[in-house]
């Protein structure tokens, strides 16, 4: 395997998109050569990287980080090109996927169904040092310590592949669809409200009377608007499901 560190995952001004889907001709193409192309089915947590990386939630990524950006990223926290991003982003594959990929070589991923979402042009395959990144991401090494390194150990895959991103669809959502906003969907909503100031508040619990309470005062103080933005689907033991919540 080939690792050609092509340092392609940063952009210059003007070549911001709203997305990394294609146009609609290229994904014919993409479609019908995807017939003869090896191809993996994403579980859970792979889709919520794709689909951020899709819609630009993880601007200005264009797809999985190569070994350079990754060995970049635990350095310094920083792309090679000096983008500030923190935590590592790659495609984790077993190891019996990875010695059937290869530089240059194209790869189809699904969804869980096995519908096609994005085609992968890879640039690097390789063995990543799992406990270095643990020590870098949560602090710890130890997994009797910390809840994410163990889950990180036992079901993140030993093999990364990093490259770019064609994207044909988005991953489909049935539940709470006009939630489900992307980047410059929430730009453009921000715009038709005539909000300009905006006070976000990230949150993967439902909301207490005190958070409630916090976030309102905040935006007061500011003279700001509130932009509730919650994560769902990854939970852990016990936490309420997004649909109660």
């Amino acid at each position: 395997m080939v690792n050609n560190n092509i340092n392609n995952l940063g952009e210059t001004a003007g070549e911001y998109s709203e997305s990394l889907i294609v146009h609609f001709r290229r994904a014919e193409r993409l479609r019908e050569e995807a017939v003869g192309l090896a191809s993996i089915d994403l579980n859970a947590r792979q889709l919520f990287d794709l689909e951020s990386l899709l819609n630009r939630g993880f601007y200005p990524l264009v797809g999985y980080l190569d070994r350079a950006n990754y060995e970049s990223v635990l350095d310094s926290m920083q792309l090679s090109d000096g983008t500030v991003w923190p935590i590592p982003l790659c495609l984790d594959v077993d190891e019996k996927v990875a010695m059937s990929l290869e530089s240059g070589q194209l790869l189809v991923l699904n969804d869980q169904e096995g519908f096609l979402l994005a085609v992968l042009t890879i640039e690097d395959v390789w063995k990543p040092d799992k406990k270095r990144e643990a020590l870098a991401v949560y602090g710890t090494d130890d997994a009797t310590h910390h809840p994410g390194v163990r889950d990180f150990y036992e079901n993140v895959g030993e093999w990364y592949v990093g490259g770019t991103l064609q994207g044909l669809s988005l991953p489909i959502h049935y539940d709470f669809t006009e939630l489900r906003l992307t980047p410059s969907e929430t730009h453009r909503r921000f715009t038709q409200y005539g909000w300009r100031r905006v006070l976000g508040f990230h949150t993967r619990e439902y909301l207490h009377c005190a958070h409630r309470n916090m976030v309102l005062r905040t935006a007061r103080a500011v003279g700001a608007s509130i932009f509730l933005n919650p994560a769902v689907g990854l939970k852990y033991p016990g936490n309420m499901e997004h649909y109660l919540a």
